[in-house]
């Protein structure tokens, strides 16, 4: 009788997930907006990353990164297996994002090297965030008088660091930028990490970036450490997202 009254209400709860009704980007950012009432003009760190679910669905979200943890200002559910998501699916979470945020705080986007896209750079200057995201080996740097280099060429040895200001990115030539490389040591060893920066690069910029990880705590919430997404019978990206 137990595990009888126990499904039921999981139908339920399925179904009222199911209604159009209710609109979380409506929702949401009304209790988001009551966290920063006394932000003042802190810094803002935001993560942007994705997550799959069963490798049938992603989740794409934008969070804010407060003392080791974060909390979620923005996403999309997408029915795809890979978590590779391009910037037209998930480009509209980042102008939810700033309808939320406070219009003095200076906003700082993290993000991996899954999203090194010209087009996010673009989008994230246009809203004047700063940014700190990792990129792939292969992008091209341009610098002035100097010949144009991938990435991974730039790279130096393990046990230094490469502070690289007012350079371009991309065959589109995406700049002036600034970079930071390094072969920095983590959890699964040592990886080598290229930051772009739209501030003057230095050692600091790895500890910045490093902050992204803490969307990852978020996640797990999600999964296994809270709504036990992965264990649910929710198949609808529509229902998964509210």
């Amino acid at each position: 009788a137990g595990r009888a009254k126990a499904a039921s209400k999981q139908r339920q709860f399925v179904r009222w997930l199911k209604n159009a009704k209710i609109e979380q980007a409506q929702i949401h950012p009304h209790l988001v907006k009551t966290v920063f009432v006394d932000w003042g003009n802190h810094p803002i760190y935001l993560a942007l990353d994705s997550s799959s679910l069963w490798d049938e669905f992603v989740i794409v979200r934008i969070a804010l990164v407060y003392r080791g943890r974060a909390l979620p200002l923005s996403w999309i559910v997408l029915k795809q297996q890979s978590t590779m998501v391009a910037f037209e699916k998930y480009k509209h979470i980042l102008t939810e994002a700033a309808t939320i945020l406070p219009r003095d705080c200076r906003v700082i986007l993290l993000a991996d090297r899954g999203f090194d896209d010209n087009d996010l750079f673009c989008a994230v200057r246009d809203l004047g965030w700063g940014f700190r995201i990792r990129l792939k080996k292969s992008i091209r740097v341009y610098r002035v008088n100097k010949p144009s280099l991938s990435v991974g060429r730039l790279m130096p040895a393990q046990g230094k660091a490469l502070f690289l200001h007012k350079v371009w990115i991309t065959d589109r030539q995406f700049g002036p930028v600034h970079l930071a490389l390094a072969h920095v040591q983590t959890r699964n060893g040592y990886e080598e990490w290229a930051i772009l920066s739209d501030d003057p690069t230095d050692l600091y910029t790895f500890d910045e970036y490093g902050l992204r990880f803490d969307l990852e705590e978020n996640f797990l919430d999600d999964k296994s450490a809270g709504f036990q997404l992965e264990s649910g019978e929710i198949r609808d990206a529509e229902a998964l997202a509210r």
